[in-house]
């Protein structure tokens, strides 16, 4: 059985990249276009790894991984922003399993941090 990469951003462009990238290596692909969703595709779907953008509105993808957390301490998260310093707000959070990544990332970039991350265990 594959791995469950849960994918969130509000841009269908970026979050159908994404998964197009993590498809094709093995993972199944969930998709969510806001933090709402990605709280229920959670529930119902339980993701190896979470893939959110950082800057959503109304729920924005660092409160996402604090739910997400609360939950469960050690789901991977990789927070991707198009802003360089949003990264310092992944620190905060609980649990060790956080990556992040700039937008525009090369493929093979999120590649290599979504595998760092399944490394951690």
């Amino acid at each position: 059985m594959s791995q469950i990469a849960l994918v969130v951003d509000d841009d269908p462009a970026v979050r159908h990249l994404i998964g197009m990238i993590l498809t094709r290596r093995g993972w199944s692909v969930v998709e969510a276009r806001n933090a709402a969703e990605a709280i229920e595709a959670t529930a119902a779907r339980q993701p190896d790894l979470v893939v959110t953008d950082f800057e959503m509105p109304s729920l924005n993808g660092l409160d996402l991984a604090r739910r997400l957390r609360a939950v469960d301490v050690g789901l991977p998260i990789l927070m991707v922003s198009g802003h360089p310093n949003a990264a310092a707000g992944i620190l905060g959070l609980p649990g060790g399993r956080t990556a992040f990544a700039v937008k525009p990332f090369a493929p093979d970039e999120l590649v290599a941090r979504v595998e760092a991350l399944m490394s951690c265990a």
